[in-house]
């Protein structure tokens, strides 16, 4: 059999009456409240990290956390947009506690063209450094993905694309054109050609001298 003291440690709302010998009652209510306040983290599992709006329903008061600083309460609902770790700490009444923490990324990661600016076209060699971060290269030349490894120079002559994506979804995209470029052979050939010319010129022009 349970004891009053028993009942006292669950959680729930309780009226107890007193009444001493003389008749003369008292009436005492109060509440026990232990559980921690319920809330629902939308668009990101607590502790995880995420490119999209994230929200919290809740029913109590909310203190909000950006980067470490106390930015003030935070209504249920409301969409939190910016780049940021986020804190934010849910407490009812009782002084129950819940904490839910997440990070916003949003932030697409920047590479480096080399010899050719996006979106320009080039007839020499091009090549992309990646940034610090961790990310996902794929290299698409005359609209078919080629195998790329990090270093890997451009030289052949066509269109490419590069998506450079991080483990968040964030991407860039560059493209550029690689033009072809005469070879020492054609050139060759057309120089003779000039020189050929301009011989056959000078000949007539001597011929034409001669005759007056």
């Amino acid at each position: 059999m349970k004891h009053l003291m028993d009942y006292l440690s669950e959680d729930g709302h309780y009226v107890i009456t007193i009444e001493n010998f003389d008749g003369i009652k008292n009436t005492y209510s109060f509440t026990i409240d232990t559980e921690d306040p319920t809330v629902s983290l939308n668009g990101v599992e607590n502790g995880g990290t995420v490119n999209t709006d994230v929200s919290l329903d809740h029913a109590e008061r909310a203190e909000f956390y950006k980067n470490g600083e106390l930015v003030g309460e935070y209504a249920s609902g409301t969409p939190i947009t910016d780049d940021g770790d986020y804190r934010i700490v849910i407490c009812d009444f009782a002084g129950n506690v819940t904490e839910v923490s997440f990070s916003i990324d949003k932030t697409a990661p920047v590479a480096t063209l080399g010899g050719v600016d996006n979106g320009g076209t080039t007839k020499g060699k091009v090549t992309l450094t990646e940034p610090d971060e961790e990310v996902n290269v794929k290299v698409y030349f005359n609209d078919e993905e080629i195998e790329y490894v990090k270093g890997d120079k451009f030289t052949s002559a066509g269109a490419y694309k590069i998506l450079v994506s991080d483990i968040y979804g964030n991407a860039t995209e560059y493209n550029f054109e690689i033009l072809k470029s005469a070879n020492g052979a054609v050139i060759a050939l057309i120089v003779i050609g000039v020189i050929a010319a301009l011989g056959v010129v000078a000949v007539v022009i001597l011929k034409k001298k001669k005759l007056f």
